[in-house]
């Protein structure tokens, strides 16, 4: 008995890690976004690529576009930085969300604190 249960605990170690290597699939695609921030809404898209299991992506709006190298799936949330240039300088961003079906969810970390932000599948 006691063989039969650790055959089975063994087999389910050795599926599980399997069926997370596909994270969210759900993830790729366009997604047009709403950023509240301090100076005002912002509606960037962000368009999200998976390529043998690495997420990437470009995230872009009246300023351009700027690519996003990695996009991090870990726990049901995704995450990305990117800098962004001004004219006023250079300034890194931390997006952190979730999806559900066909929307997103989450926090915009900036130098200026934390803002939330909203999606929808374009």
């Amino acid at each position: 008995m006691l063989k039969v249960l650790v055959g089975a605990f063994i087999g389910c170690l050795v599926v599980l890690p399997v069926g997370s290597l596909r994270a969210d699939a759900g993830l790729v695609g366009d997604w047009q976004l709403r950023v509240e921030g301090q100076r005002g809404v912002q509606t960037p898209v962000l368009s999200i690529q998976e390529d043998a299991g690495v997420y990437s992506g470009v995230i872009g709006g009246e300023r351009g576009q700027v690519p996003i190298e990695r996009i991090v799936l870990e726990n049901g949330e995704f995450s990305f930085p990117f800098t962004m240039s001004t004219f006023m300088g250079d300034f890194k961003l931390l997006y952190k969300g979730v999806r559900d079906g066909d929307n997103l969810t989450g926090t915009v970390d900036t130098p200026r604190g934390t803002v939330p932000f909203t999606g929808v599948r374009k």
